[in-house]
């Protein structure tokens, strides 16, 4: 597990929490529009493919940061794991 200075692991919570808020966003929107289509009696309703996508769109950021620290998907969660710990004991 890499070390990461107090600037980035700042930087990588910053960007796990925007992630987690777009995703929740994206949820909430997708979900409104379904049952908008659906009660409108629109037959077409998006299906696992638009919610990949958006998914993949929404964590592009976030990846780059991770290549940028030079860290893996299951680095950053440990180390968000423990900084979340770590943050909780202080309280």
């Amino acid at each position: 597990m890499s070390s990461l200075t107090p600037s980035e692991l700042d930087r990588l919570v910053s960007s796990q929490r925007k992630l987690n808020i777009s995703a929740l966003v994206a949820v909430v929107v997708l979900v409104a529009i379904v049952v908008a289509m659906a009660s409108a009696g629109v037959s077409f309703v998006p299906g696992a493919l638009v919610g990949v996508a958006i998914g993949a769109l929404l964590s592009v950021p976030h990846r780059r940061l991770l290549n940028e620290l030079g860290l893996s998907r299951q680095d950053a969660r440990a180390i968000l794991s423990a900084e979340k710990k770590r943050r909780k004991s202080l309280h």
